[in-house]
């Protein structure tokens, strides 16, 4: 087992990056689906495509939130535990995006008449 000291910025930032960006496929896939399943497909040339896109920026701007704790908590005594646990802080992301994108889209069928 390798030292947490010992432990390079470098390496730590690697590993949180391959972790977190295979986890931005299935949150995008989430939100897109939530989306989908409320919205439809629309090809009305009226519907708020603008708002859609800024809402899916601002998504993955805030999905980058969870690589703070990972980067901190790698480098405690915990970091191993921490490696085999941080799904959980990627699901509790995933569900709480989830439940916004839900909100955001009945919010936009309602305005929208879809």
């Amino acid at each position: 087992m390798t030292s947490h000291a010992s432990i390079s910025f470098r390496d730590v930032a690697t590993d949180a990056v391959v972790f977190w960006e295979r986890g931005r496929i299935a949150y995008n896939l989430l939100l897109a689906a939530a989306t989908v399943m409320v919205v439809g497909l629309p090809v009305n040339a009226g519907f708020p495509w603008l708002e859609v896109a800024f809402l899916a920026v601002m998504a993955n701007v805030l999905y980058c939130a969870g690589y703070l704790p990972d980067l901190v908590l790698q480098f405690t005594p915990w970091r191993g535990v921490w490696r085999h646990a941080r799904w959980l802080l990627l699901l509790a992301g995933c569900a709480l995006a989830g439940w916004i994108a839900l909100a955001a889209a009945f919010a936009m069928a309602a305005d929208f008449g879809a």
